[in-house]
């Protein structure tokens, strides 16, 4: 399906689909009590993919890679090992160049000293670690599958043994959470001194068991003021301690930024590796594509090809320039217009005149400077109407079908 574009870079995601148990608000492809001989087939085969990926795409280099979930680190040591080992294998041909940026998510309650000390052994730089919160109680409520003392043990293996960037996660706006509440999580959280905090508010996502509970009655989801007033005093204390806002949900230590992530907010092409996971790639008529991996383990395990399993989507031009605004303006600091440009062969100014002229007049849109670059992007207080703002976006530029130059050298 690729066309003959030589990827520059490639990051790469690998999807693990196993959990020690589901949490309620969770909506990611992700199983419980998997047969540990199917787990061992699904993660043999997770690295075939990725070894017929590297050698069909043949990128110059791989800058990042990012294992998540799921919940790696609920594999058993042994499969565990035989993942991080395999992919270090593979994967140690492209790291040309630095900096090489190597994330793995992890359960707090899951964590040991061994694991640790693996991880930093294999090269992996960066660890994620999912809190979501300080409260028992919140976590019993969003039925988060480990209690406040097993997080605590792990954060403290964290802080003994692992010298390198991590990021932790914390979820606000939680149902019955008052705002002291709110901000003790992440008082505590910064506390613990990580480089990198993501700090997301809860969505009621369609199918999980948390939305089953609210429209049984058993609580209420919070409305988007009462979350925005909560946002927007976190968003300061963690300002006011040295944490720079950098995406919506996203602040980061001086120079300790995600770097993988901001290859999916800049449109830039990515692989996905295992059941569940998706790709951004050039299809053969040059025009990018999305390539999903079937949610469906056993028929990923039982494939003699599992890199043929992938689904194959073009998108339209119109369909692509509206992603690029989506995930460009969740960012800081936004949109390189520039870049707009020379892939879209269009001015992002005049083809959103409107959206800008009125956002900036109420200070939630900027065209600012960055050195010698122009960029496009929205204030704080944009952030808090993004959702608004992409709606009369997608108005504005609704029948232009640009051509389109992607992606860049």
């Amino acid at each position: 399906m690729t066309g003959d574009y030589r990827y520059s870079e490639l990051p790469i995601y690998i999807h693990i689909p196993f959990c020690r148990r589901k949490c309620g608000y969770c909506d990611f492809y992700s199983l419980s009590s998997v047969d540990k001989q199917l787990q061992a087939q699904v993660i043999g085969n997770l690295l075939v993919q990725l070894e017929m990926l590297l050698n069909a795409l043949q990128p110059m280099r791989v800058p990042s890679v990012y294992i998540g979930g799921g919940t790696p680190n609920s594999l058993t040591p042994q499969l565990f090992q035989e993942l991080i080992s395999g992919v270090e294998a593979l994967i140690t041909p492209y790291r040309i160049a630095q900096p090489f940026e190597w994330t793995v998510e992890l359960n707090p309650e899951l964590i040991t000293p061994g694991q640790i000390f693996f991880l930093k052994e294999s090269g992996v730089n960066r660890i994620s670690v999912g809190v979501q919160s300080f409260s028992e109680e919140a976590l019993a409520l969003i039925e988060r599958n480990a209690g406040l003392d097993e997080t605590l043990n792990g954060l403290a293996l964290i802080t003994e043994h692992w010298e390198d960037r991590w990021n932790l996660d914390i979820i606000t706006g939680l149902p019955r959470q008052t705002t002291a509440e709110a901000q003790k999580d992440i008082e505590t959280a910064i506390g613990y001194s990580p480089s990198h905090i993501s700090l997301y508010a809860l969505t009621i996502e369609e199918h999980t068991p948390l939305e089953k509970r609210v429209q049984a009655g058993s609580f209420s989801a919070r409305t988007a003021d009462d979350t925005a007033d909560v946002l927007k005093l976190l968003w300061q204390t963690l300002k006011l301690h040295g944490y720079e806002h950098y995406e919506v949900s996203n602040f980061a230590r001086p120079s300790q930024k995600g770097r993988h992530n901001v290859h999916y907010w800049r449109m830039k092409p990515y692989a996905g590796i295992g059941p569940g996971a998706v790709s951004t790639l050039s299809s053969s008529q040059g025009l990018p594509a999305r390539a999903q991996v079937p949610h469906d383990i056993n028929k990923f395990a039982q494939s003699s090809n599992p890199f043929a399993e992938l689904e194959w989507e073009v998108l339209l031009p119109s369909q692509f320039m509206l992603e690029y605004l989506m995930m460009g303006l969740r960012t800081v600091p936004g949109i390189d217009t520039a870049a707009f440009r020379r892939i879209f062969g269009l001015d992002i100014e005049q083809i959103l005149t409107q959206t800008i002229r009125q956002h900036a007049n109420y200070g939630r849109l900027s065209i600012h400077k960055v050195e010698t670059r122009t960029y496009l992007s929205v204030t704080e207080a944009g952030m808090m109407l993004l959702d608004h703002i992409l709606l009369q976006a997608a108005r504005e530029i609704e029948g232009i079908e640009p051509d389109i130059n992607w992606p860049l050298s």
